[in-house]
């Protein structure tokens, strides 16, 4: 890791933000969703010492939004040293589910929930997310860690995409 360079972590929502956060990895979380939104929005802001850690789900791709996705990808990566893809199979739930080896109920009920709606409403409002997700055997080298999708597969190919959450440092 280059610590001269500055660490964007573009996720999809807030929950993401606040998971982040508590994990304290270092750099910024911004909402941004790069299966539905172009990349024009954010282009002009990534600078070539940025790292940009892309936090994406998979449970809604299309023929469509895949092009823009790898189109956006390639583009970012034009723009800045190393862009890390951080899948969430399927979506931030799941990821949670694999990353402490339990069942969906199990998570919901730690987090005083009963859906996934309702999960992500008492996610943001735990104070200290991660305290309960280790009570439940969070192990943060599961987290983002699942194999890549095969349209993305490509992108890893290049000199400076890379996937999975071994590049985070806190």
């Amino acid at each position: 890791m280059n610590y001269n360079s500055v660490r964007l972590f573009y996720v999809e929502g807030q929950t993401e933000i606040h998971l982040i956060k508590n994990l304290k990895l270092r750099g910024k979380p911004k909402l941004f969703n790069f299966w539905t939104t172009n990349v024009n929005k954010i282009i002009r802001t990534i600078k070539s010492n940025y790292c940009v850690c892309i936090v994406y789900d998979t449970d809604s791709i299309n023929s469509k939004n895949i092009i823009r996705f790898i189109d956006s990808i390639n583009r970012i990566a034009s723009s800045c040293y190393k862009v890390i893809l951080l899948q969430q199979t399927d979506n931030l739930e799941d990821e949670l589910k694999f990353s402490c080896s339990c069942k969906q109920n199990i998570l919901f009920n730690a987090f005083n929930s009963s859906g996934r709606r309702e999960f992500k409403s008492q996610f943001l409002k735990t104070s200290n997310p991660i305290e309960v997700l280790n009570k439940l055997g969070f192990n943060m080298e599961n987290l983002w860690s699942k194999d890549i999708i095969a349209d993305a597969n490509q992108l890893i190919k290049k000199k400076n995409i890379y996937h999975g959450n071994v590049h985070l440092v806190p």
